[in-house]
């Protein structure tokens, strides 16, 4: 059995020698500017770090659990607001609290719908509170953490009895961009793991497209320490029915981009276009790899990491909350599914 286990292993090793080779080849077409669809001059860029600015965040910790006809959610939301001079000179919370929403399916979930659940209420509520947070504190950047447009994963079916939830959330989504660009808030989603591969759809062709390797893999043998890919088109097949979805509102442009901050793999940045200029762009990437170089191996907006924290919830909350709910539908016979109350 080990034999075989490390063959598979080394023949993923030997895959990854192969695309080391193609992401030299990458790294020159970079170098020489010769990649189509990069929205800037230079393509491979040195980050300059830019110390100044205000900035918030925000995150959310949740779970959800199911019992015999009863699905439910319990979210905690949390947000902070940073303000850089050189240093951090300021260091607030947006709400005093936390916000918490405990929130029960009003229909039947199949399988596939429950975490489409979880995730809409989840983000009407982070997008709720970044909202709040432009309106009071008018911060130079917005970050979420994630992606800045909803995900197909998210979106349930047209005849789903969720979809006018996930219309409620576009509403959000869509108030939140006419907000940012009417205060000139830069809107940014940060990615903390992100399994995109739209770089490699616009830097290989079909025939060298590379089935096994996300973008972050790629060009982690690609950028150097301090180096940044051109911003580009979010460009995904698979994006194409929430683009669709958002047309209704308006028109909406958001391009990425990866930054190699420090030892860690390449961060991927998402931000709503708003005409800036390719200074502008530049001095974006200098702020985001500043407040995201604490460290030296890991990589990711220090905003964010402290909403992260303050919204992460504890075994014990998470238990009070369960036997709340048990405990108050044992009178009506409803009980743990049976794979929790297996012998």
């Amino acid at each position: 059995m080990f034999s075989d286990i490390q063959k598979q292993i080394d023949k993923y090793a030997n895959y990854l020698d192969a695309i080391k080779a193609k992401a030299l080849e990458t790294k020159e077409q970079l170098k020489q500017n010769k990649i189509q669809g990069l929205i800037e001059k230079e393509h491979l860029q040195s980050i300059s770090e830019n110390s100044k600015g205000k900035v918030i965040g925000v995150d959310s910790g949740f779970f959800e659990s199911s019992l015999t006809g009863l699905d439910f959610c319990y979210i905690k939301c949390s947000g902070f607001y940073f303000e850089y001079d050189s240093k951090l000179v300021k260091y607030e919370k947006l709400t005093q609290n936390p916000i918490y929403e405990f929130k029960i399916s009003d229909s039947i979930l199949q399988k596939d719908e429950i975490q489409k659940f979880v995730s809409i209420a989840r983000l009407k509520q982070e997008l709720s509170l970044l909202i709040k947070g432009i309106e009071e504190k008018n911060p130079d950047y917005a970050l979420i953490d994630g992606n800045i447009l909803p995900q197909p994963v998210d979106r349930p079916n047209n005849n789903s009895q969720l979809y006018p939830q996930y219309e409620e959330l576009l509403d959000s989504f869509v108030r939140l961009y006419d907000l940012a660009k009417s205060n000139n808030t830069i809107l940014i989603g940060s990615v903390e793991d992100s399994r995109a591969n739209s770089f490699k759809k616009l830097a290989l062709s079909e025939n060298d497209f590379l089935h096994s390797v996300n973008d972050i893999l790629y060009l982690n043998y690609i950028l150097e320490k301090g180096q940044a890919t051109s911003f580009f088109p979010i460009y995904s097949v698979e994006s194409n029915i929430i683009y669709n979805d958002l047309k209704q509102y308006g028109d909406f442009n958001f391009y990425s981009s990866y930054l190699k901050v420090n030892d860690d793999y390449p961060l991927r940045i998402e931000l709503q276009y708003n005409n800036y200029s390719e200074t502008k762009l530049k001095e974006i990437k200098g702020f985001i790899s500043y407040i995201s170089s604490y460290a030296k191996d890991y990589c990711f907006p220090s905003v964010l990491l402290d909403a992260d924290k303050q919204a992460k919830l504890n075994q014990k909350e998470i238990e009070i909350i369960k036997s709340l709910v048990n405990n108050s539908m044992v009178p009506f016979g409803i009980k743990p599914l049976r794979r929790e109350r297996r012998i």
